[in-house]
């Protein structure tokens, strides 16, 4: 995707896991995306360690598996304890005969990293960091048409996204977004 202003079947506000994650899902399917995060990259630091099975399964799906496997940790024990250090009940959430591990652990830069890298291959997804949504149009359906600035304060809008066929909401606590139908 290139020009601006664009037209869009979906627009994904947030570049965690969750958003790269459906941006390369839609890739996948051929559906034209833009990915809007205010962050100019990904972030530097863990927010999540534990990814399960299903998950897994659609890392495999959009082709990221293979990219991901070597630093995963796959399965593992958890014991839980109370405050005075007194274990309460274990867990193994180690692999089943039916595919992956119940429970696995991962590191979340890491993880957006490979996300990020796989959505070059789709030429209708574009991934725009370091902007920020600025406003939505709430008349009729679909959303409408998407402002955006370069993020940081002072500097001057960019083209808008012209039209959005569905807004998806993946950052928490957006003020430009407010109440957002999650499709």
């Amino acid at each position: 995707m290139s020009g601006e202003p664009a037209t869009v079947s979906v627009a994904i506000v947030g570049a965690g896991p969750v958003g790269l994650t459906l941006a390369n899902l839609l890739g996948t399917y051929g559906v034209d995306t833009v990915l809007l995060e205010r962050n100019t990259a990904t972030v530097e630091e863990p927010r999540a360690i534990a990814i399960d099975a299903e998950s897994l399964r659609t890392m495999q799906a959009i082709d990221r598996y293979a990219d991901l496997a070597p630093d995963l940790l796959l399965g593992f024990a958890v014991d839980y304890v109370n405050g005075r250090g007194t274990r309460l009940f274990g867990v193994d959430l180690g692999p089943t005969p039916y595919g992956h591990a119940q429970q696995n652990s991962f590191d979340q830069p890491w993880l957006e990293r490979i996300l990020a890298d796989g959505l070059p291959r789709f030429p209708h997804v574009a991934a725009r960091f370091g902007h920020a949504v600025e406003a939505q149009e709430d008349e009729g359906e679909p959303p409408g048409q998407l402002g955006l600035r370069p993020a940081g304060h002072g500097q001057p809008s960019v083209p808008a996204i012209d039209r959005v066929g569905r807004l998806v909401g993946v950052e928490r606590h957006h003020p430009a977004i407010g109440e957002v139908e999650v499709v």
